[in-house]
C-alpha cells in the first residue's frame, strides 16, 4: 500500500476518532500496512477492547470514501461495548438517538435519523480541504 493511502487513512482516523470515542476510552491506535491492505487497530482502556479492520482499499480510494466507512464500522463498534452501550455517539441534537453520517453528492452529512431536514449538517468540515485534495 502506499503511503498516500496511509496518510488518507490517519486522516480519517483523526476525525472519526473523537467524534466517536471519549479521550479517557482510548489507549492506543496503531496503523500498519500488510499483504492484504491497510490495517487499523484501536485499544480501548475498557473491557480490553479493540476494534480491528483490515482495508481492502486501493491507492485510488479518495478520503471521503475512506471517512463514511470507517466512522460506519466504528459506530457499530462502540455500540456494541458497555462502555459505550446506550449513548448516542455522536448525538443527535434534541434526540436520544446518534446522529447518521451519509455520504451525498461527494461530500458527508450529519442527518437524523427520523428523518427531521432541519438537522442535516455538513459532517467533518475541517476535512473539507482534504475531501478534493486527496481524490485519487
Amino acid at each position: 500500500m502506499g503511503t498516500g493511502l496511509k496518510s488518507r487513512v490517519l486522516t480519517a482516523l483523526a476525525a472519526v476518532v473523537p467524534a466517536l470515542v471519549k479521550e479517557s476510552e482510548l489507549r492506543e491506535v496503531r496503523l500498519s500496512d500488510g499483504r492484504d491492505g491497510v490495517t487499523v487497530e484501536i485499544f480501548f482502556t475498557e473491557d480490553q477492547a479493540s476494534f480491528r479492520y483490515i482495508s481492502l482499499w486501493d491507492g485510488s480510494t479518495d478520503l471521503v470514501e475512506i471517512v463514511d466507512y470507517l466512522f460506519q464500522e466504528l459506530q457499530d463498534f462502540m455500540s456494541e461495548t458497555s462502555f459505550a452501550w446506550s449513548e448516542a455517539r455522536p448525538p443527535c441534537p434534541g434526540h436520544s438517538h446518534p446522529r447518521r453520517l451519509a455520504l451525498e453528492d461527494g461530500a458527508l452529512w450529519w442527518l437524523c435519523p427520523s428523518g427531521d431536514p432541519g438537522r442535516k449538517e455538513r459532517a467533518f468540515p475541517e476535512l473539507a480541504a482534504f475531501f478534493s485534495d486527496h481524490r485519487g
